[in-house]
Formats: structure tokens, C-alpha cells, sequence
């Protein structure tokens, strides 16, 4: 009985200090700390869509002493619209458009003097854009999307007064590029505001050319723009 009770008191003993020995050496589970970080949930695939947009464009001409001689100012106002495919492939765009600007000024005779006739003019600057660019998805702000790209214009310039003949009109066709960034915002379930900027490359040809350029000043109908587009979605891939 004795012996029974000796082995008693030892197994009493020893589970007592179990506990006590392995929070001292550190292996109770209990000392591991579980991570409370849950892991970032994926972004949900791209859906592509189609949008139909207007946009108001605010371009400062390269050529900018040339169209103050011509126009008062470097400043273009044009407007127009066009389409765009949203999420083609992953977050690939494409759009096209055509936008019209124009400024009324004075015809220019002699671009190295600055000498005008008098006579009023309406200068016009007529761009189709065909561009591609990729956007980036914001996990934290889904309704902002930053985006960029570049493409190509096809742009056709002319400067005509009612005073004069049809065929004293002045035209001048070039082709050039354009690159781009801005940021896409939703404001609505079918409406996004987009903010661009965008820098036109229209160079002119070498030589004689119908555009009045200064000398001295660049020979480019491209320049710097700043442009508005309001964009509703069409149709929207299930």
C-alpha cells in the first residue's frame, strides 16, 4: 500500500509541473501567436465593355508665336467624340475619336514681319485618334483607374474667311502621334469622367507649306492638351 501511494504522489506531482515546465521552455502552443492578417483577396477579373464619349479638348499649339500672330492666342478649344473598348484583353483599351477646334483671327500675309491684311479668318484643326493603352487597377479606390497610352492621328488644318473665294482656301494634311496618361472615375453605375493630358507630335513637312509659321518657331501643329471625356458604357461583357 505504501508503494501505491509513493506512486501516487509522484504522478500528482509530475502533473502539476508538465504545465509549468513547458510554458518555461516556451513549447505550449499557447506562446505561438496566430497571424490576425488575413490574406489580400485577388482582383476580380477584367470584364470588358464599350463606351460611347464626348470630349473637350484645350490645346496649347506648339507653334504657339505663330497662332498668337494668327488667332490672338496659342489656345485651341475643339470638341467632339468618339468610342472606346474597355478591357479588350486583361486591361488593354483601344478608342478611336474625332475632335474639331477652331479660333477666329486675322489673315497673316507676311509670318516673319507679323503683318496681317485685315481680313477675318476661322482657323480650324480637324484630328482623328486611334489609340491603344493599358490601365491600372487601384485595390483600395476601384473607382479610380490611372491610365496611359498612344497612337496615331491623322489631322488636316485650314483657315478660310467669308470674304474670300472658296478656292483661297487654305489646307494643310499631316499625320503624326500622340501619348497620353489620365485617370478614369466612376460617378455612376454607366458614367465615368475621365482627366487627360495628353502631348501631340504634328510635324509639317520641310518646304513650302500652306500653315503661316513664324520663323523661328516650331513647325508642328501638335502640341500640349488637356482634355475632358465623359464616357457612358454601352454594353458590358456577362
Amino acid at each position: 500500500m505504501r508503494i501505491v501511494r509513493y506512486a501516487l504522489i509522484v504522478a500528482a506531482a509530475l502533473s502539476v509541473a508538465s504545465p509549468v515546465f513547458a510554458q518555461g521552455t516556451g513549447t505550449s502552443s499557447s506562446r505561438q501567436r496566430p497571424s490576425t492578417k488575413p490574406a489580400a483577396s485577388p482582383l476580380p477579373k477584367p470584364v470588358m465593355s464599350i463606351r460611347g464619349f464626348g470630349a473637350i479638348d484645350f490645346q496649347w499649339m506648339s507653334a504657339s508665336e505663330s497662332f498668337t500672330q494668327a488667332t490672338g492666342s496659342s489656345l485651341m478649344f475643339g470638341f467632339g467624340g468618339g468610342g472606346e473598348v474597355v478591357n479588350l484583353w486583361k486591361t488593354l483599351f483601344v478608342r478611336g475619336d474625332f475632335v474639331t477646334a477652331s479660333a477666329t483671327g486675322e489673315r497673316v500675309i507676311d509670318p516673319a514681319q507679323g503683318i496681317t491684311n485685315g481680313i477675318p479668318v476661322t482657323v480650324k484643326l480637324n484630328t482623328i485618334e486611334v489609340a491603344a493603352g493599358w490601365r491600372l487597377r487601384l485595390r483600395k479606390m476601384p473607382k479610380y483607374t490611372p491610365y496611359a497610352g498612344g497612337g496615331i492621328l491623322m489631322a488636316k488644318y485650314s483657315d478660310q474667311s467669308d470674304l474670300e473665294q472658296p478656292t483661297e482656301k487654305i489646307t494643310e494634311s499631316v499625320n503624326g502621334y500622340t501619348v497620353f496618361g489620365g485617370i478614369d472615375a466612376q460617378v455612376a453605375k454607366r458614367l465615368y469622367v475621365q482627366l487627360e493630358a495628353q502631348y501631340r507630335m504634328l510635324p509639317l513637312t520641310a518646304g513650302e507649306t500652306a500653315v503661316p509659321i513664324v520663323s523661328g518657331d516650331k513647325s508642328d501643329l501638335g502640341g500640349f492638351v488637356a482634355r475632358v471625356m465623359v464616357s457612358y458604357e454601352l454594353l458590358k461583357k456577362k
